[in-house]
C-alpha cells in the first residue's frame, strides 16, 4: 500500500481538531499514525489493522477538502481544464476508496463500528460543521429564512451533492397574480392574512426536504438536496396544490404558483449565483406559457437548451 504526501496533512488536521468523547480513545493512535507516514512518505509499508478507522477518515477528510475546493474555483469560473485537474487530484483518493481494505472487514478480524465509517461518521473529527448554515429567518414574516441566507446554503449542498453523486434542485416559486390581491384587498391585508398562510405552508412542504427562502412579497426560492428529475415534478406539484388549497378569511382566493426550476448536476460547473439566473430566467418562461405550471432547465452556462413546461393534473403527473 503506497502513502502519498497528501494523505499526511488531513490526518494532522485531524488531531487538531477537537475530537469527541468517543473518539478519546483513538487520539493517541492519530499522532502514532502521523508519525509513521510523516517517516515512509512515497513508500510501500504496511499497516497494522488497529490504524484502519484512522486511515478511513483521514481519506475521507481528503475527499471533503477536495469537494470543496471544486466548489471554490467553480464559483469563479466555468474552465473545463479546471476540472480535468480537480480530477487529476481526486483520482488517488477514489482509489483508495475503493479498496477492498477500505470497503470490507478483514476476514480474520472480527467486524467493529468502525469498519463501517460514513460520510458523518469521517465528519465527527473534523474542526467545522459540516451542515448548511444555520437559519437566517427573514425579518419581516419570520416563517421562511432570509434571502441571505440561500446562497451560502447551496453552496454547502453542492458540496455534499459532490460528495455523494447526487442533484441539487433551486426552485423560484412566485405567486400568480400577487399585484391584483394587493390591489383589491390592500397591501396590508395581503401582509396580515394571505402571506403568511402562503409561507407557512410552503416551510411545511419543504420541511424536510430542503430549505424555503423569502425573495420578495410573492418570491420564494427553495433549495431541495437530492432530487431526481421526477420526484422533482411530484414534489412540486404536490406543492402548487397544497398552495391551492389554502383557504382564506377575505373570500375563495385560489393561489396558483408559476415555479421555474434549475437542475444542478454534481458534475456541473454552472456557479451558484447563475444556478440562481436560470431558475428565475425558467420562473419567467412559466409566466409567458400562461402561468400556473413549472418550468424547467437544466443546462449549462452558455448552453441553448431551453425550459420544459410541465402542467401538473390532479395526480400530480
Amino acid at each position: 500500500m503506497w502513502f502519498q504526501s497528501w494523505l499526511l496533512e488531513p490526518v494532522r488536521k485531524a488531531t487538531q481538531s477537537m475530537i469527541p468523547p468517543g473518539l478519546n480513545a483513538l487520539y493517541q493512535k492519530m499522532h502514532e499514525l502521523e508519525n509513521k507516514l510523516g517517516e515512509h512518505l512515497d513508500q510501500a509499508i504496511d499497516i497494522d489493522e488497529d490504524y484502519t478507522p484512522l486511515l478511513k477518515r483521514a481519506v475521507l477528510h481528503q475527499q471533503r477538502r477536495l469537494a470543496e475546493k471544486h466548489e471554490d474555483i467553480r464559483s469563479r469560473t466555468t474552465g473545463v481544464e479546471i476540472r480535468l485537474v480537480l480530477e487529476a487530484e481526486l483520482r488517488p483518493v477514489m482509489e483508495f476508496m475503493s479498496a477492498d481494505w477500505f470497503i470490507t472487514t478483514a476476514p480474520t478480524v472480527m467486524p467493529r463500528l468502525t469498519d463501517f465509517l460514513t460520510l458523518q461518521d469521517a465528519y465527527q473529527v473534523l474542526p467545522e460543521s459540516t451542515n448548511p448554515p444555520g437559519s437566517a429567518y427573514d425579518e419581516k414574516f419570520r416563517i421562511l429564512q432570509g434571502s441571505a441566507a440561500f446562497l451560502p446554503a447551496l453552496k454547502s449542498c453542492r458540496v455534499d451533492g459532490w460528495l455523494r453523486n447526487t442533484n441539487v434542485v433551486v426552485a423560484f416559486v412566485d405567486i400568480d397574480d400577487f399585484k391584483s390581491l394587493n390591489t383589491k384587498y390592500t397591501e396590508s391585508a395581503v401582509d396580515r392574512e394571505f402571506l403568511p398562510r402562503i409561507m407557512s405552508a410552503i416551510e411545511a412542504h419543504v420541511y424536510s426536504h430542503g430549505w424555503a427562502y423569502r425573495f420578495g412579497g410573492d418570491e420564494y426560492i427553495l433549495l431541495l438536496p437530492n432530487l431526481d428529475s421526477a420526484y422533482e415534478r411530484h414534489f412540486l406539484c404536490a406543492l402548487q396544490r397544497r398552495l391551492g388549497s389554502l383557504e382564506f378569511h377575505h373570500g375563495p382566493e385560489r393561489i396558483t404558483t408559476s415555479i421555474g426550476v434549475c437542475v444542478i448536476p454534481p458534475d456541473s460547473f454552472l456557479t451558484d449565483r447563475e444556478a440562481q439566473e436560470i431558475a428565475n430566467t425558467a420562473k419567467q418562461h412559466a409566466k409567458l406559457a400562461g402561468k400556473n405550471c413549472i418550468a424547467t432547465s437544466s443546462r449549462e452556462a452558455g448552453g441553448a437548451e431551453g425550459p420544459h413546461i410541465v402542467r401538473c393534473d390532479d395526480s400530480g403527473r
